[in-house]
């Protein structure tokens, strides 16, 4: 699904009462805390899952830091974390705050001068232990830097916001769904990048349509190796998954060897990423055909450009499962 479709709310697949419609993240979330509240929701290779009602209760608890912290619904706050589970937690939070940017933490000091700039930002979050520009370029700025601590490695929901008190505590809870949940900067290859204001409403009926077409229920797993400041891995597939009352697996990073290994371990049900990955993946099983034998997969998603009619085909003649027609 393009960018420029979720922007504009993108149309309703199916008959109404088939799914539930969220206005807002805070919604989603506290609607499967009180429905399916032992259920995984987030997942990371070698920890143990993150349930809906620990996600749901975690998610609430750093909303009121940030509120403390003088953060209020509709305060642009730039993300700048490296892939995972813990950072996928992090942008949900914020997301639920104030308007979430999530950025490639890997930008150059000039590009996210520029963005910073022109974003008129709050507040950055990022990790101390982090090797990125963008903590140096938010405070030659004047932007209020959170920290970001990651949960230990046996729990996931261990995570904080530590920073400096930005204004006056808040009292409102988590934003609603006309309040911005992203601001997506585009890739820029065709023009300057632009900066794509996405309300909750919007994310969360273009997930909800996302999850209709390919026909996602509570039992299925994503595997998430896109980073989570696209839209494609940030919305088609984080957002979608957790949509359904589903569960997905946050990776560090695409790594073709280690993807199998994580199909062993944590039996994913679909997966979706770029023809690059799928090519990637597709030259690792022939390589070793033993590899995609008794897969769990039973959806693979592409994005534009479409695959190559050899990936396709290749899937197929390696494992039992569809191929889901690909889209944006």
């Amino acid at each position: 699904m393009a960018l420029s479709d979720i922007a504009s709310g993108a149309r309703t697949i199916g008959a109404s009462g088939e799914t539930k419609i969220f206005s807002h993240i805070g919604g989603l979330l506290d609607f499967y805390a009180r429905r399916t509240p032992a259920a995984p929701a987030l997942l990371a290779p070698g920890r143990p899952a993150l349930t809906y009602g620990a996600l749901g209760e975690r998610t609430q608890d750093l909303v009121r830091t940030l509120r403390g912290l003088g953060i209020a619904p509709g305060d642009r706050i730039a993300v700048a974390l490296p892939r995972g589970a813990d950072s996928a937690l992090a942008l949900i939070a914020v997301a639920s705050a104030g308007a979430c940017v999530p950025v490639n933490p890997d930008l150059t000091a000039d590009e996210l001068q520029r963005y910073f700039s022109e974003l008129k930002l709050t507040a950055l979050v990022t990790r101390a232990d982090m090797n990125s520009a963008s903590r140096d370029v938010a405070r030659a700025l004047d932007i209020a830097v959170i920290d970001f601590v990651p949960g230990p490695k046996d729990d996931l929901g261990g995570c904080a916001f530590v920073g400096p008190t930005i204004g006056p505590a808040r009292t409102s809870g988590a934003s609603r769904g006309d309040d911005d949940a992203f601001i997506l900067l585009t890739s820029g290859t065709a023009a300057r990048p632009k900066m794509v204001p996405l309300t909750h409403r919007n994310v969360c009926l273009s997930a909800t349509n996302a999850g209709r077409v390919l026909s996602l229920t509570s039992h299925d797993r994503l595997l998430n190796v896109l980073p989570l400041f696209h839209a494609h891995g940030l919305i088609s597939g984080l957002l979608t998954a957790l949509a359904a009352g589903s569960s997905v697996i946050c990776t560090d990073g695409f790594d073709a060897p280690s993807f199998f290994g994580w199909m062993r371990e944590l039996r994913p049900t679909w997966y979706t990423a770029v023809p690059t990955i799928h090519r990637a993946l597709l030259t690792a099983a022939e390589s070793d055909p033993d590899r995609a034998r008794s897969s769990s997969l039973r959806v693979i998603r592409s994005a534009r450009p479409r695959s190559r009619p050899r990936s396709s085909k290749g899937w197929k003649r390696r494992s039992a499962f569809p191929c889901s027609r690909p889209t944006a």
